[in-house]
């Protein structure tokens, strides 16, 4: 598996061509699920291999915005299954991370332990100091790119209701990220 090349590859194609009205699901959104990806594996103790596949999925999970917006994660899905085996991916790799992308499905349905990863990853900022930043860029590219307008009192709710639903899979997401998801939740 040539992570490093994909790695290269994949971030050069996304900065080139995601769309300019993607504020939240833009290059830096992967960078950071790849970052909270490579933070948690350690944490939960995954193999080289492991941790491989994983870092594999979120730099795919949301490539499919190359494509679309509805459906993006069949998108990303085939993107994966094309752009894997040029990078040294067996059909078994190439599956595991087809199915983790598929996970990140909004509402998630983490099944497996990588898969538990990969979805807590995604919503990293949920409990960082920097959600209501990163919550503004997803309001405006609902905006953008959606046609979905909320007054702040509807957005606010829409947060609120989202962080009261919302759990982390892993141990290790949630001794790093609930405090400061309930101090967001707080605010709002």
């Amino acid at each position: 598996m040539n992570i490093i090349s994909l790695k290269y590859d994949l971030v050069a194609k996304l900065s080139a061509n995601l769309n300019k009205y993607l504020r939240y699901h833009r290059v830096e959104h992967t960078l950071d699920v790849f970052e909270a990806c490579s933070r948690l594996a350690l944490l939960e103790g995954l193999s080289t291999s492991e941790t491989t596949i994983l870092l594999t999925a979120a730099l795919l999970h949301d490539s499919g915005f190359l494509e679309t917006y509805e459906n993006h994660e069949q998108s990303s899905i085939n993107l994966a299954q094309t752009m894997l085996p040029g990078y040294d991916y067996t059909p078994d790799e190439i599956e595991t991370v087809v199915n983790l992308i598929n996970a990140t499905r909004m509402p998630t349905e983490a099944r497996t332990h990588l898969a538990q990863i990969l979805c807590d990853a995604d919503l990293d900022y949920l409990g960082r100091t920097d959600f209501f930043e990163i919550a503004g860029y997803l309001r405006i590219e609902w905006e953008d790119c959606c046609n979905r307008f909320y007054s702040d009192e509807e957005w606010n709710t829409l947060q609120k209701q989202f962080l009261e639903n919302h759990t982390y899979y892993t141990d290790s997401a949630r001794k790093l990220r609930d405090i400061q998801k309930g101090i967001n939740l707080d605010r709002l």
